[in-house]
């Protein structure tokens, strides 16, 4: 996609595995010998004791990120830079100025994979950039020729707001990683239809998806579930971003949508869009065609805020609402 190949190599069959189904689209052709524009490689290890790295070394930069299973520390070694993940049977080598990642861990683990595609989203969007792609975290859909962005962090409703509206007969772009074209402030939402994360208590609430955890024989708490083989022929290929809608979870069975104003909409965006390595690395000439790039989407959609009740099959009549204001 976009000319953007991705090279994954480990010896755990799960990982890789799991990469090649979610970045299907930037993967080579098996026959083709090209040049890859970055490569991840995960080590999969008996123990802690046999990673590759020599803590006793003068660090230059000591910090900590994140909290739960997303909690890392970072460390300084130059060109390289070692991320320890819960300071236990996982670590990160990076250097993404040699686009290149080394992962050693001691699990097959779901939230290590998870921590896996963070990385990856990082490079990826990092080459994307230099195409004037830009990644955005949020659930993207379509309707009648129409996308609508919803960005939003983790547990912002943004996967119980893609299933239902797919089951609405909206289109499906991404759940989590769509990509935004910017050709000359023209915003076209390009599809990214990765699996869907589903936490279990939004699994309860779909029937279908049960049903498909259950005909696979998924056994992982928090599944990975193709949305395409749930519903057929639901996703769609591009679309020109129409609605920015920023989601907020609430504690009421009422669903509804109000106009936000554009200052608003950007500050919320902004910490939407990857910005590559940001925690360790710093680059102003990102940072600035980010804010360029939020400042005129917001300005060339419509924004709203979407409070999302208890009861999301009121979804669509909320944002019926919104497609004639």
């Amino acid at each position: 996609m976009y000319g953007i190949e991705l090279n994954f190599q480990s010896n755990s069959k799960f990982y890789i595995e799991e990469l090649i189904n979610d970045f299907a689209y930037f993967r080579p052709k098996p026959t083709k010998k090209r040049y890859h524009d970055f490569s991840i490689t995960i080590h999969l290890v008996d123990a802690s004791n046999h990673f590759p790295v020599n803590y006793s070394l003068r660090l230059n930069r000591e910090s900590e990120i994140g909290s739960g299973h997303r909690k890392f520390r970072i460390l300084n070694y130059g060109k390289w830079h070692l991320i320890e993940h819960n300071y236990a049977e996982t670590i990160y080598l990076l250097a993404p100025t040699l686009n290149t990642c080394h992962i050693f861990t001691t699990q097959e683990d779901t939230e290590i994979y998870h921590a896996i595609t963070d990385i990856v989203m990082n490079f990826l969007s990092m080459c994307l950039l230099k195409r004037n792609i830009f990644c955005v975290h949020a659930a993207a859909l379509s309707k009648d020729g129409k996308g609508f962005l919803f960005p939003g962090r983790s547990g912002s409703g943004k996967t119980t707001i893609s299933i239902s509206l797919v089951q609405s007969g909206y289109k499906f772009l991404s759940d989590d990683y769509p990509l935004i074209k910017d050709d000359n402030s023209h915003f076209e939402i390009l599809a990214f239809p990765q699996r869907l994360k589903v936490r279990n208590d939004t699994l309860k609430q779909f029937p279908e998806l049960v049903a498909y955890k259950k005909r696979k024989n998924i056994t992982m708490a928090r599944p990975f579930i193709d949305i395409s083989e749930v519903f057929l022929d639901c996703v769609s290929e591009k679309v020109e971003a129409i609605y920015l809608v920023f989601p907020h979870l609430i504690n009421s069975q009422k669903t509804s949508c109000m106009k936000t104003s554009k200052s608003e909409a950007l500050r919320k965006l902004l910490p939407c869009i990857y910005d590559p390595f940001s925690n360790i690395e710093s680059s102003v000439t990102f940072r600035k065609t980010i804010f360029e790039f939020a400042y005129n989407l917001v300005n060339k959609t419509k924004c709203f805020n979407l409070f999302l009740g208890k009861n999301a099959s009121k979804l669509q009549n909320s944002l019926e609402t919104i497609k004639i204001s």
